[in-house]
């Protein structure tokens, strides 16, 4: 969040680093919506273990 907080996001939601009349996005946003508050402590940490581990180790999974 706080790299994207440095860009400027148009309407579509392309992201360009310098002059876009240059070239073109190429990368994607991914987004995630998980709800703030869960039906029981287990599924509400399950869910936060599965963010923190999207966020950290499953990158390696990126290519």
């Amino acid at each position: 969040m706080l790299a994207k907080a440095a860009l400027p996001v148009s309407s579509n939601y392309r992201i360009f680093v310098g002059d876009s009349s240059q070239g073109y996005p190429i990368v994607g946003l991914t987004w995630m919506m998980v709800y703030k508050r869960y039906s029981t402590p287990d599924k509400a940490a399950a869910v936060k273990k599965f963010v923190e581990w999207v966020l950290t180790n499953g990158q390696t999974f990126n290519a």
